[in-house]
């Protein structure tokens, strides 16, 4: 399965707008928001954003923090707000689960390794079967590496680079990081393919288009 990560769009138009037209002609099969979808409703353009993210094929979403704003705006258009409303704050989709912020304390920001990996023990607890563990809200672009047996200790730990090949023996959290904050360099957004083993992190300056390697690539754990 070839999933399109975002996240944190928080209301920004002009992003989303090339975003969609990057993906256009991309094949996934799913394209996925891990909440933010707006800055608290308070622009016109915030409704468009939920427009061009429901158009996309095979949309999945969750409620990010900023979504508990909805129902105060009068910027977002009614069939938005009911599309908003309609989403969970968390949801498992295929062998991945989806979450804004931390399940175990909402009020923690996932940054620290140590926070990581007591929120890994914590969600192999309740989720042991599910490999790939999906989040937004701190805006970092980032791949964790865990150990099952172990994942409260360091053989859970942070893999560097643009391009990660995965061990199918380890579990995964992931976050794509913010499409909406910052300049271009810092709008990011992520591809995970679970047929190839890969997990590839873009931004939105200097991209023309999305490519993705059609050979089957070997993993970590075969080389």
């Amino acid at each position: 399965m070839r999933y399109l990560i975002i996240s944190d769009i928080q209301g920004n138009l002009e992003a989303m707008q090339r975003f969609d037209e990057l993906s256009n002609d991309f094949n996934r099969d799913y394209t996925l928001c891990l909440g933010d979808f707006l800055n608290k409703g308070r622009s016109y353009d915030e409704s468009r954003v939920v427009d061009l993210f429901r158009k996309m094929p095979n949309n999945v979403g969750i409620r990010g923090n900023h979504e508990e704003y909805t129902d105060d705006s009068d910027k977002l258009e009614i069939h938005n707000q009911f599309f908003l409303n309609g989403l969970p704050h968390f949801r498992e989709q295929e062998d991945l689960f989806l979450f804004h912020c931390s399940r175990k304390n909402p009020l923690k920001y996932l940054e620290r390794i140590e926070d990581i990996r007591e929120e890994a023990e914590y969600l192999l607890s309740n989720h042991p079967d599910t490999n790939f563990f999906l989040f937004g809200h701190t805006h970092k672009q980032k791949v964790y590496q865990v150990d099952p047996s172990n994942p409260n200790s360091g053989h859970t730990f942070e893999l560097p680079g643009n391009e990660v090949s995965l061990d199918t023996s380890k579990k995964y959290i992931i976050n794509p990081g913010s499409l909406g904050q910052g300049s271009k360099r810092s709008q990011t957004f992520s591809v995970l393919d679970t047929s190839l083993g890969i997990i590839r992190h873009y931004n939105l300056e200097g991209l023309k288009k999305i490519e993705f390697p059609s050979k089957t690539k070997k993993t970590s754990k075969e080389k």
